[in-house]
């Protein structure tokens, strides 16, 4: 079994694969990567007693009801690293006020995982040199979906619409984590082993917060 990655668009119910195989891997609910765009904004300051020297972030991390003291936040360097959860700088809880501080950066693009619970939510910024470059992140209810496929024939698996595994092997079990709490459609055809039509089925359920949503086909 692998966890696969599902990175979504900003679309609510839209999600655009990445389809690789590693033995970890992660994926965002819907729109948690489009917290950048959504939820997150970002300043820099020179100066003052809050302020680390140098060329550091700030990332501030919010949910529905306020910040999030004691969130975990983890840095890393490229998007590739974000999704295989590798490489990773530095992972930091945030403090009282909802704050990770980094320090000793380098001037370049970071990105971030941060995760509470079963809420999670991610984003990216570069950050300028000898300064401090705040930014923040809110987070959204999350769950994990599982897909199994029990017949020795490959298929196709459609999340909500859209392809998150072309061929899913026989015997196979993939696992998306970090998908968004909410009702999902999963489709699965048969791509080979049948005589005059392919097996074609949905099935349907609700994820919820830290909840695991298995698919067992056909």
């Amino acid at each position: 079994m692998s966890h696969a990655i599902l990175f979504p668009t900003c679309q609510k119910g839209l999600r655009q694969p990445t389809l690789k195989t590693m033995n970890r891997k992660i994926t965002l609910a819907a729109c948690v990567l489009a917290t950048t765009a959504l939820f997150s904004c970002s300043k820099t300051s020179s100066g003052g007693s809050d302020t680390p020297a140098g060329t550091a972030l700030q990332i501030t991390v919010s949910d529905a009801g306020g910040v999030l003291p004691g969130a975990s936040v983890t840095l890393y360097p490229s998007q590739t690293s974000l999704q295989y959860q590798t490489n990773a700088i530095a992972s930091l809880p945030t403090n009282s006020s909802g704050v990770a501080t980094f320090s000793n950066l380098q001037p370049e693009q970071y990105y971030w995982l941060a995760l509470d619970g079963c809420e999670a939510g991610t984003g990216t910024i570069i950050a300028s040199s000898n300064v401090t470059t705040h930014a923040s992140t809110g987070l959204l209810s999350t769950g994990t979906l599982v897909f199994t496929n029990t017949s020795s024939n490959p298929y196709e698996v459609k999340v909500n619409g859209v392809v998150a595994y072309p061929s899913l092997a026989g015997g196979v079990t993939e696992t998306l984590v970090y998908q968004l709490a909410e009702a999902y459609s999963i489709e699965v055809i048969q791509i080979s082993g049948y005589v005059l039509y392919p097996t074609d089925k949905t099935y349907t359920g609700t994820l919820g917060c830290g909840a695991t949503l298995t698919t067992t086909f056909p």
